[in-house]
């Protein structure tokens, strides 16, 4: 039965992709998923509320693609609506552990003009497009450790890749595009959840035959891998040095000038 004064709507959200991700649980990546809590409640005081969460991004570095739709059915007008969404890492040994604190979006306003619209015949669906900034994660003001800090100052390489990361720097961001139909156009026009379009980015066999540096980085940090590419290249040419003088000293020897030296 419809009650005079309330609309059916749907909210419609796409979860795209996280970037500039700096909080790391394993070795600089993380196998990182988000969980997005849906909560409403409309003038009647009945509360329309469901947790997702999406596909997990193995070995994500410094980004990390989902694109993963998801729809919410609800009515209004409301009083509150809103969703809340955390970054996670997967752990398959333990329980998985949060990597960017939750965060809240509030859609009042956007409801506001869908509810609008809806009770006038406008069949115009509401949307926003927004970038959620996760400014705030565990242990976001404890110091590095005395070994941390020393190597901070003392290797030119940690210096370049840690120096840049104040806290402003360290905050993660997350693309989202909400769209709120009403209930009418979503009967009419249903959307599937689920992955909307392959995401991007992500460690495949094949990546890994074609793009062996680039998956050598994700799976062990690029910053490791900076590390060792800047210790091969100190450590470089001392060794070319003693290779060449090893090579040369077995040429004289087979030539036998070093025996005619030490014999003089």
């Amino acid at each position: 039965m419809e009650i005079p004064g309330v609309a059916d709507l749907q909210i419609r959200i796409k979860i795209a992709q996280v970037t500039n991700i700096q909080v790391f649980k394993d070795a600089e990546r993380n196998d990182l998923y988000v969980t997005c809590a849906f909560r409403s409640k409309d003038l009647q005081g009945r509360t329309f509320s469901r947790d997702v969460k999406t596909d997990v991004h193995k070995y994500a570095t410094h980004t990390a693609s989902f694109n993963q739709q998801y729809v919410f059915p609800l009515q209004g007008p409301s009083t509150f609506t809103y969703f809340e969404f955390a970054l996670w890492d997967d752990d398959f040994v333990s329980s998985s552990d949060i990597v960017y604190m939750p965060k809240e979006v509030h859609l009042d306003r956007e409801m506001s003009i869908a509810f609008a619209r809806a009770t006038t015949g406008d069949e115009t669906p509401v949307k926003l497009y927004r970038t959620v900034i996760f400014d705030d994660w565990p242990n976001k003001h404890r110091r590095p450790g005395q070994c941390k800090r020393c190597c901070l100052r003392c290797c030119p390489c940690c210096t370049a890749s840690k120096s840049h990361k104040d806290e402003h720097h360290m905050y993660a961001e997350m693309k989202i595009e909400v769209e709120i139909v009403s209930g009418t156009t979503a009967k009419r026009d249903p959307v599937e959840e689920g992955q909307y379009r392959v995401p991007e980015g992500r460690l495949t066999p094949l990546g890994v035959a074609g793009q062996p540096g680039r998956a050598a980085g994700m799976l062990i940090g690029p910053s490791r891998l900076k590390r060792i590419k800047c210790c091969c290249c100190a450590c470089g040419v001392p060794l070319l040095i003693l290779g060449f003088v090893m090579v040369l000293a077995f040429l004289l020897n087979q030539m036998g000038v070093i025996d005619i030296m030490l014999k003089g």
